[in-house]
């Protein structure tokens, strides 16, 4: 039998000095089980098939630009829908500020949000 490993979120956090944007109720007991994260451009654009919800996922300026060009309304559809399969983390990378809707959406499916001051390709 295959042995699963794994690290807890806020071992992650403090590993690489990630600041919390906002913080679930759930957060210290989130284990990270895969060591992949992942950048949800196919799933901000409305694709999940073959979508890994267990990976940290990371939006870099690629995202946000196009996250940007929506309305308030799409963007709250979006994260909604991303955040309903109960991600471990959303981490915002090269400090971008999160905007409204991502933590109004964290607060509702109860989501850790989280900054970073490194690129995506770091």
């Amino acid at each position: 039998m295959a042995e699963t490993y794994s690290v807890p979120l806020s071992k992650v956090v403090s590993q690489f000095d990630l600041k919390i944007a906002f913080q679930s109720t759930d957060y210290e007991k989130i284990q990270i089980t895969v060591a992949d994260v992942a950048r949800p451009g196919l799933q901000i654009a409305g694709y999940f098939d073959h979508f890994e919800p267990m990976r940290l996922q990371v939006i870099g300026n690629v995202e946000s630009s196009y996250l940007d060009k929506m309305t308030s309304a799409e963007r709250l559809l979006v994260y909604d829908r991303l955040f309903s399969f109960k991600i471990p983390a959303l981490i915002a990378a090269r400090d971008l500020v999160p905007s409204e809707e991502v933590l109004a959406m964290a607060k509702k499916h109860n989501i850790t949000i989280l900054r970073w001051a490194g690129a995506t390709s770091s």
